[in-house]
């Protein structure tokens, strides 16, 4: 198990906290909560359409999700193709 050791003015809140939360020892409790966090870290989705968390990932995994992305949208296009339709013919601009 974990040996933790928490600064003296934080121990009586933590204490508090792990007896209200029913746990035997504040290691219990941290380690319950580390599990968690982890747990709810690896469920977490990444929105891979906002271009700022897209830009915080790391070049390597930024390379991976546009080349899954750009694989996604050719069969998109490949499978529909009512968009070859807006390519033909004139384009006429009315004044």
């Amino acid at each position: 198990m974990l040996s933790i050791s928490i600064a003296d003015q934080v121990q009586p809140l933590v204490e508090k906290q792990s007896m209200a939360a029913g746990f035997t020892t504040v290691n219990d409790y941290i380690h319950h909560l580390i599990m968690q966090e982890q747990t709810r870290l690896e469920q977490a989705e990444v929105d891979l359409t906002d271009p700022i968390v897209l830009m915080r990932l790391p070049l390597a995994e930024r390379q991976r999700v546009l080349t899954m992305q750009a694989a996604s949208m050719i069969e998109h296009y490949d499978q529909d193709p009512e968009w070859r339709d807006f390519t033909v013919g004139d384009i006429v601009e009315y004044a």
